[in-house]
């Protein structure tokens, strides 16, 4: 019974102390939209949010969607050189940046892809192509799958399909970060106890040269996890994950790029080939140097073969 109450006495401290360091309860908007709130931002009220998008560049459209915790940032070191050729369209997923929790609480693919298409009808954008990370890449193969009249070319980026990067439904081959957040009592604790910590050590899976993990870099996926919402939302979204539907790849008939890092630790380069094999009108680049997001550690790599597909 001692040996009991000496262990329950270790957890509570522990617990405490994990709740002094990182009890924030929220960072208002309006304080993260002078940090993050960019020129080219607008936010489009749609159904059941209102979702922050950044549109910049002339040319052909081309929609860049996200991974999971991310954010319309994370495509910053891409934007500039696509858009002399491209209008590129990024947003915030709903329980994700500056858009927030949306109204329906519904934070699956299915009404991610329902809403991409949504947004494109608001901004009177009938064909298009689309680049998508990690979760944003599901998004993007099921659009192209479902909707092949509207989608013109797809680019995979390390993207959730054979191994998705949160898991499994035994959690086995989860990171961490998506090990805590599944867990049926880890709701209210996240949403309570969040600290910076946990997204430096999550940087370190995602980037696969911590030389360039920087300050800055860390604060962005941390401040914007503040946001008012986010956390819960995030808590439901994965609780909302569903096996991908990869039996159906093979009737993608989109031309494809599958873009990958090779030292990604979250889903593996192996996932890349299977895409590949897959996909009928695919061909894969991988970038040697790069983890689980190219476009974002290692742009001066992953770009030039992104320009020369969408440009064929």
């Amino acid at each position: 019974m001692g040996r009991l109450l000496k262990s329950i006495g270790i957890v509570a401290f522990v617990l405490l102390v994990l709740f002094l360091l990182g009890n924030r309860k929220f960072i208002a908007l309006e304080e993260l939209e002078k940090e993050y709130f960019t020129r080219e931002s607008r936010y489009i009220q749609l159904s059941d949010a209102k979702v922050h998008t950044r549109i910049k560049g002339n040319g052909p459209y081309l929609f860049l969607l996200h991974g999971s915790l991310a954010s319309l940032h994370t495509w910053k070191a891409w934007e500039d050189s696509l858009g002399k050729s491209f209008t590129t369209i990024s947003f915030d997923f709903p329980g994700h940046g500056l858009t927030g929790p949306n109204t329906s609480e519904n934070y699956s693919i299915n009404q991610y892809e329902k809403l991409l298409f949504e947004l494109a009808d608001s901004l009177d954008v009938d064909t298009f192509s689309i680049a998508g990370n990690s979760m944003g890449g599901q998004v993007a193969w099921q659009a192209a799958l479902h909707r092949p009249d509207r989608v013109s070319k797809l680019i995979l980026i390390d993207a959730v399909g054979f191994i998705t990067a949160a898991g499994d439904k035994h959690q086995n081959n989860a990171p961490l970060i998506f090990k805590l957040l599944r867990s049926e009592h880890a709701s209210f604790a996240f949403e309570h106890i969040t600290c910076r910590w946990m997204f430096s050590l999550n940087m370190k899976k995602v980037y696969a040269n911590p030389d360039l993990i920087t300050p800055q870099l860390i604060d962005r996926y941390f401040h914007l996890m503040l946001r008012q919402g986010n956390r819960h939302a995030t808590w439901l979204r994965l609780q909302q994950l569903r096996n991908p539907p990869i039996d159906s790849l093979s009737f993608i008939t989109v031309p494809t790029l599958i873009l990958w890092g090779e030292k990604d630790e979250w889903i593996n380069v192996e996932s890349a080939y299977q895409f590949n094999n897959a996909i009928k009108r695919s061909k894969i680049v991988t970038i040697p140097e790069a983890g689980h997001t190219p476009m974002e550690e290692s742009p001066n790599e992953s770009l030039p073969p992104v320009l020369d597909f969408l440009k064929e």
